[in-house]
């Protein structure tokens, strides 16, 4: 099994970004994948899109893949007890921060099956599933892995993909909202728009369940695998 934390959060002021990606990038997220039991962090920072739906949520996203939350949350309190606190001084500049946690329900191509150029954009969507006559979750979840995803990332552009299910969680920060999230991975922000462009939205089947649907762009700022897992994969 292997689960996501995802960090949301806002900087205070914008004249801070390029030290604020500077030390997330160069100490933060390599200090805390190098921990056990992670396998990589991503960074991603939203855009606004004229295809978005719902509220955008942060600016700013860090992922951790991990092999269970309990790992994230050991790297957690490690750096608060030597540092204080995870930020390390920069909480005072952070708003709107949140923490969830997410287990990976499948995961489509690894680094090996996709081109280097693909990867620079993120297309996130959101959404909540109300079973209804004649379709319960449970067909939902293996219509979208079985069929919906191969057919969305089988178009130009489209590299990585994974889908994720909510957990909850006693140190999650904020409300996670939607239980289902589908991430995929592209070489232009309007990949995934002009994929879906001439289809019938959730294939006209699944729309009456359909609850709380958002969709995000995001840029990829950054990603960091393990050095271990990246040697043996070499």
């Amino acid at each position: 099994m292997v689960y996501w934390t995802v960090v949301n959060a806002n900087l205070s002021d914008g004249r801070l970004d390029a030290e604020f990606n500077d030390w997330y990038n160069r100490v933060h997220v390599p200090n805390f994948v190098a921990m056990p039991g992670f396998t990589r962090a991503w960074r991603v920072r939203r855009l606004m899109h004229s295809e978005q739906r719902g509220d955008p949520g942060q600016e700013f996203l860090a992922i951790y893949e991990t092999e269970t939350i309990d790992a994230f949350l050991a790297a957690l309190h490690k750096t608060e007890l030597e540092s204080g606190h995870s930020w390390e001084g920069w909480e005072r500049h952070l708003t709107d921060w949140q923490r969830s946690y997410h287990r990976v329900l499948g995961a489509w191509r690894d680094e090996a099956e996709v081109q280097d150029s693909v990867g620079r954009y993120w297309s996130i969507v959101r959404v909540d599933y109300e079973s209804q006559a004649g379709f319960a979750e449970r067909d939902f979840n293996a219509w979208y892995s079985d069929v919906h995803v191969p057919e969305v990332i089988g178009n130009r552009g489209f590299g990585r993909a994974w889908r994720l299910e909510t957990v909850p969680h006693e140190e999650q920060l904020g409300d996670p909202r939607q239980k289902y999230w589908a991430v995929y991975e592209t070489e232009r922000v309007d990949d995934l728009v002009v994929a879906r462009r001439d289809t019938t939205a959730w294939d006209g089947v699944w729309a009456p369940g359909i609850a709380n649907w958002s969709q995000h762009y995001h840029e990829v700022l950054y990603e960091h695998r393990h050095e271990h897992r990246r040697g043996e994969s070499d």
